[in-house]
Formats: structure tokens, sequence, C-alpha cells
């Protein structure tokens, strides 16, 4: 990546180049999840209009918060560690996804 390359002396590059948040996705819908919760699209099935504007892949990655994706509002695995990722590419003490 062109844009790990530029970054300071201080940034694990390597660390730079993981997908935590996106691999726990992937890993959660290979489980074959079924939902009863929302999104009320579920997970594509709901809107064939919507679903064929976005793409299925992007409504089946749409999913509640559950434990083993963590928990945006107290993130204690992959959504903290993605955080952590991201504060580091932008030399930050501490950064939050909303």
């Amino acid at each position: 990546m062109e844009g790990v390359e530029k970054m300071g002396k201080n940034i694990d590059k390597d660390r730079q180049n993981k997908t935590v948040l996106f691999d726990a996705l992937k890993n959660h819908l290979s489980n074959r999840v079924v939902r009863f919760d929302v999104p009320g699209h579920k997970g594509g099935r709901g809107n064939k209009e919507f679903r064929d504007f976005i793409g299925l892949e992007a409504m089946q990655m749409d999913v509640n918060s559950m434990k083993p994706l963590d928990n945006l509002c107290h993130p204690t695995s992959v959504i903290k560690e993605a955080q952590e990722i991201a504060a580091e590419a932008l030399e930050r003490k501490r950064l939050i996804l909303w």
C-alpha cells in the first residue's frame, strides 16, 4: 500500500494491513447465522430493489452488534483493535469509530 509506505517510523506496517473488522464480518457470515433482529432487510431478502442497488454482500454484512463482532458502544475485541490500528495510522492516541 502506497499510503502505508509514507507513514512515520513508529507505525507497524504489518498491523496497518490487517482488516480485523472485515475479517470478523466475513467469519460471522460464513457461520450462516439466521437473523431474527434488525436490520429489517434480513440480509437482502427483504427488499429486492435496494439489494440490487447496494449489492447482496453489502446487505449481508449489515449486522447488529453480536458478541463475535464486538459492540460499538463498549468495544473490547475487533472494533477496539480496528480503532487502535486507525489511531496509529493517523498518529493519534485514540480514535473512535462511529
